[in-house]
């Protein structure tokens, strides 16, 4: 999201009657490839930009970031706003201490994010971080020094329950598309984005290719099998469920 818009967009932006751009550069585009109409046709327009809980967040956002900036490029001048508070000067006698980074920050930026998320992810996302913490406290209070890579595994290891939980349940329907693709009868795919037998092999070569372009940056194979392996078929499906 960083990347995409940008480039997208960038061809109508930086185009102007001195570059020629558009007897240059955009013949040499393909249509679907930019929004040659980046304003379209008003669609609730008028229910957008007069919502006052809209503006009223977006203020906010706009007044504390702006003044936190304005704090690092004049601190004498503008005052700062702080948005984390650290929670270890609270815990500085041990097993306490074991609590490593524990700092309560408030992110207007993850706030609006999380107003997109279903309830039951918000509240795990903070529950299993204080487990987290109490489980480094019981570890340093049992003698482990090793606490922190410990639950690194669990996260680990709960990024693959995850996903073998997710394709357990969805083994019928998985089942229906590997016969599907493999030009058995199967599920049909109307009404989704692609066939299932194109999103099928489209995953297979996009995965040959990165394991490839690893190969050609000097990995071994089964190491870009591994890597890429993991990040496709695991840590992808996680984040974007």
């Amino acid at each position: 999201m960083e990347r995409i818009p940008p480039v997208l967009t960038s061809a109508n932006y930086y185009a102007n009657p001195n570059n020629k751009w558009e007897q240059h550069f955009f013949p040499r585009i393909k249509p679907w490839m930019v929004p040659w109409d980046p304003e379209g046709p008003p669609q609730q327009e008028r229910e957008c930009w007069r919502n006052i809980p809209m503006w009223t967040g977006f203020a906010l956002a706009v007044f504390v970031f702006g003044m936190r900036g304005l704090h690092e490029i004049f601190p004498r001048v503008v005052p700062n706003i702080p948005v984390q508070y650290n929670m270890r000067r609270f815990f500085n006698v041990f097993p306490w201490t074991a609590t490593g980074y524990f700092v309560v920050h408030c992110s207007l930026a993850a706030i609006g994010f999380f107003y997109l998320l279903p309830k039951q992810v918000t509240f795990s996302l903070w529950f299993f971080y204080i487990v987290s913490q109490l489980e480094l406290v019981g570890f340093a209070s049992a003698g482990f020094v090793d606490g922190p890579s410990i639950v690194d595994y669990q996260t680990v290891g709960a990024w693959f329950a995850l996903v073998a939980g997710w394709l357990w349940l969805g083994k019928r329907h998985l089942r229906t598309i590997l016969r599907s693709s493999l030009g058995g009868k199967g599920a049909t795919s109307g009404g989704e984005l692609l066939p299932y037998s194109v999103a099928f092999w489209g995953l297979w070569l996009s995965f040959a290719g990165c394991v490839w372009f690893g190969y050609a940056m000097g990995m071994s194979i089964p190491v870009a099998i591994l890597m890429f392996g993991v990040y496709l078929f695991c840590q992808v499906i996680v984040m974007a469920r």
